[in-house]
C-alpha cells in the first residue's frame, strides 16, 4: 500500500465528517438510518433497474459510514478501543508527520483510524468488529438480542438475527454487486427490486445486530432508557460537585487570611446560586422527559470547569511543598566527577 502523507489523511477526514447531517460523527448513526430510509422508499417505486443499481451502491456507502462512526465511537470512549484499532491500520507515517499532528490536530485519532478502515466485504466488517471487542463477532451477532429486552429483564428475548450465516451470504452478495456496478457499466446486468430489497433489509439487520452487540459489551454500563441517561447524567453533576469541594476546602485552607477565607466563601456560594438560577430557568423550565440529563451533563461540564478554575488558583497560593529545603533533581551520581 502507498504511504499517504498524515496531512492528506486529515484532509480526507475532515471532508468526510462535513458531509454528515450536521458536520459531527456523533450524528453517524441517525445519518445513515436517515439514508437507509431513503432508499428503502425508492425501492416502494415501480421497477426501475437503474434506481435498484443506485440502492445497492448506496447501501454500501451507508454500512461503511456506519462502521467508521462505530471506530470513531469506540476510539473516543476508551484507549482500550484506540490500541486495538491501532493495530489493524496498514498505513505508515512518519514521527514528523506525527509530531505535526500532535500539534495541530484537526481531527481526532478515531477519526483518521476510521479513515483508513476498509468496508469492501462482509470479512472487512467481520474483520473490525471482532477485532474492536476482542471477540468473534460473527458468534456474537448469533446471540445478539434487542438492547431494551436485555435492561428490561425479558425472559426469552428473540435474536435480532434469525440466521447470521444466511445474513452474511446475502450481505457477501451485496458487496459483490456493489463492487461491479462501481467499476463496470455492466449494461445486460439485470438488478430485480425483490433481490435488491432482501440485500438492503439485511443491511438494516445487521446494523440493528450490532448495536445490539455494542450495548451487550462496550457500552452495557452506559445508560440506555430515559430514565437511565436522567440518573446518570444526576451522578455525574454529583461527582463533579464533590470532586469542587475538595479543590475548595484545599483552597479555604491555604488562603492567607481570614478576609480570602471570607471573601473565596462568599464567591462559592454567590456562584452556586448563579447556576442554580440558569438551569432552574433554562432546562428547568422546558417540558419533557429528556432535559434532566441534558441539564445534569451540561451542569457536571460547568462544575468541572469550576473545579479546574479553583485548582489552578490553589496552584499559585499553595506554599511551596519542600519548606525552603534544598531540592534533589534525581541525576544520583551520573554527574559526580
Amino acid at each position: 500500500m502507498a504511504t499517504r502523507k498524515l496531512a492528506d489523511l486529515q484532509k480526507e477526514a475532515t471532508e468526510a465528517r462535513s458531509r454528515l447531517l450536521i458536520g459531527s460523527w456523533d450524528a453517524a448513526h441517525p445519518d445513515v438510518a436517515f439514508r437507509l430510509v431513503s432508499l428503502r422508499e425508492l425501492l416502494k417505486r415501480p421497477e426501475d433497474d437503474e434506481i435498484n443499481r443506485h440502492v445497492v451502491v448506496a447501501t454500501v456507502a451507508a454500512l461503511q459510514t456506519y462502521l467508521r462512526g462505530v471506530v470513531v465511537a469506540l476510539c473516543n470512549f476508551d484507549n482500550t478501543y484506540r490500541v486495538r484499532a491501532a493495530e489493524l491500520l496498514q498505513e505508515k507515517i512518519s514521527i514528523k508527520d506525527a509530531l505535526g499532528w500532535i500539534g495541530g490536530a484537526s481531527v481526532s485519532f478515531g477519526e483518521l483510524v476510521a479513515h483508513s478502515a476498509t468496508c469492501n466485504s462482509t470479512t472487512d466488517y467481520i474483520t473490525w468488529m471482532s477485532a474492536l471487542l476482542a471477540g468473534n463477532f460473527h458468534d456474537q451477532l448469533k446471540t445478539a438480542v434487542p438492547e431494551l429486552d436485555v435492561r428490561n429483564k425479558k425472559q426469552r428475548p428473540e435474536p435480532i438475527i434469525a440466521d447470521v450465516d444466511l445474513l452474511f451470504s446475502r450481505l457477501s452478495d451485496l458487496f459483490r454487486l456493489r463492487h461491479i456496478l462501481a467499476h463496470e457499466a455492466a449494461s445486460g446486468l439485470q438488478v430485480r427490486n425483490s433481490t435488491v430489497s432482501e440485500m438492503h433489509k439485511c443491511a438494516c439487520l445487521l446494523i440493528e445486530g450490532t448495536d445490539a452487540v455494542l450495548w451487550s459489551t462496550a457500552y452495557q454500563s452506559l445508560p440506555l432508557t430515559q430514565t437511565e441517561m436522567n440518573i446518570h447524567a444526576a451522578q455525574l453533576a454529583t461527582k463533579a460537585a464533590s470532586a469542587m469541594d475538595v479543590e475548595l476546602n484545599i483552597g479555604l485552607a491555604c488562603a492567607s487570611d481570614s478576609t480570602i477565607t471570607e471573601w473565596l466563601t462568599k464567591h462559592q456560594a454567590e456562584w452556586m446560586r448563579l447556576c442554580d438560577d440558569w438551569y432552574k430557568n433554562t432546562y428547568g423550565s422546558m417540558q419533557g422527559t429528556m432535559w434532566p440529563s441534558v441539564a445534569g451533563v451540561d451542569r457536571a461540564r460547568v462544575i468541572e470547569a469550576r473545579t479546574e478554575q479553583i485548582r489552578q488558583w490553589v496552584r499559585v497560593i499553595r506554599p511551596p511543598e519542600n519548606n525552603g529545603k534544598q531540592q534533589y533533581c534525581g541525576f544520583g551520581g551520573s554527574f559526580d566527577y
